[in-house]
């Protein structure tokens, strides 16, 4: 109840402003409508329940926050789930960032999945999220407007392929929908990549297609297809479970993919370099014991390019593992996440280098 409480709190409430003034616009529209044939009023009024729905649905933060309560990330997907709650933050105050920082869920994991509010810190973690998808969210975060933006990546972020699944549930481009279809030409193709590019263009205007996920998540809970119809990792064991993280680790990762993962990297580090807004990449790690000769080859190869990028552009910084701390196994509660005690030790030496300082 308290968090309940708290998280309330940290509403920034001028969204209620919005919804005055396109229910006034709506409520004068309706009245005008009288005026008309029949058939037309049919059409508005139909057109303003849909858009009432949606503004109940998808426009206000509580609608979110029950969401994210409500649905269970194992049965609607971890990214999904992650979404979800990202929907709802942006509701929140966000005054004079100092630093904003965004990832994967090893990023959650590491702040504590949580914004600190006294150093002016906002963290924004979602599960699986890449160089592609940052590239897609920069307007995003663009309008944090923070001084400088803090990312953790790894050879496992940079070597691993993008997913078209997760480029779905990006936010809304707008006016920016046609550079970016141009942008993603340039590395996907074929019949899949045309079939998300259609996908994104109908969520751009239907949000209750693009998060239609939500409506099924509900009927999936409320028949308990978890149980009756539980996948593959739900079946393993917490040992089991870990054992198939390593393995991922092992093999997922490619060096032909850094050129593609590189790409969009560049693209987000330019688009807050034209704003004046300084980006800081950490070098992320993974569990010790996952590191094959191979990834460690991947991993040099991945440490070059962010040195490079680093000459490059001047609102880059670059800061590797041998400036920050190497985490042991024993720092790790599975194969990609650090304990809360390894988390906190990572961001007071982070907080002691002069790139957070100036």
């Amino acid at each position: 109840m308290e968090d309940s409480i708290a998280q309330i709190t940290e509403l920034d409430f001028s969204f209620l402003i919005y919804i005055f003034i396109k229910l006034g616009i709506l409520t004068g529209v309706y009245f005008w409508s009288k005026r008309l044939n029949q058939n037309w009023r049919t059409v508005i009024n139909v057109g303003i329940i849909i858009l009432v729905i949606r503004m109940i649905l998808f426009q206000n933060p509580l609608a979110w926050y029950l969401y994210t309560h409500t649905l269970d990330p194992e049965v609607i997907g971890w990214r999904q789930s992650s979404v979800l709650y990202d929907e709802f933050t942006q509701f929140k105050k966000h005054e004079n960032v100092e630093s904003l920082a965004i990832g994967s869920s090893q990023v959650g994991f590491i702040y504590g999945f949580e914004s600190d509010r006294e150093s002016n810190l906002v963290v924004k973690s979602l599960a699986g999220i890449g160089p592609v998808d940052l590239y897609l969210y920069r307007h995003n975060i663009q309008k944090y407007n923070p001084k400088r933006i803090l990312l953790y990546l790894s050879d496992f972020d940079m070597g691993r392929a993008p997913t078209l699944e997760s480029i779905k549930l990006s936010p809304a481009q707008g006016i920016h929908f046609p550079d970016v279809y141009f942008d993603l030409r340039q590395h996907f193709s074929g019949e899949r990549f045309i079939d998300t590019i259609k996908e994104m263009l109908v969520g751009e205007f239907f949000p209750e297609y693009k998060y239609s996920f939500i409506f099924k998540g509900y009927i999936d809970q409320f028949f308990n297809k978890k149980k009756v119809f539980p996948t593959p990792l739900a079946k393993m064991s917490s040992e089991e479970h870990e054992q198939y993280q390593f393995e991922q680790l092992k093999t997922v990762i490619d060096e032909e993919n850094i050129g593609t993962n590189l790409y969009y990297l560049k693209k987000f580090i330019s688009f807050f370099e034209q704003k004046g807004i300084s980006v800081v990449i950490f070098e992320g790690q993974y569990h010790p014991k996952a590191y094959t000769e191979y990834n460690l080859i991947v991993k040099n190869k991945v440490q070059e390019e962010f040195e490079n990028l680093e000459k490059v552009h001047s609102n880059l910084n670059f800061v590797p593992n041998s400036e920050l701390i190497w985490f042991e196994a024993s720092d790790f509660r599975d194969a990609y996440h650090v304990t809360h005690e390894a988390g906190k030790r990572f961001i007071e030496k982070a907080r002691s280098l002069e790139v957070l300082k100036n």
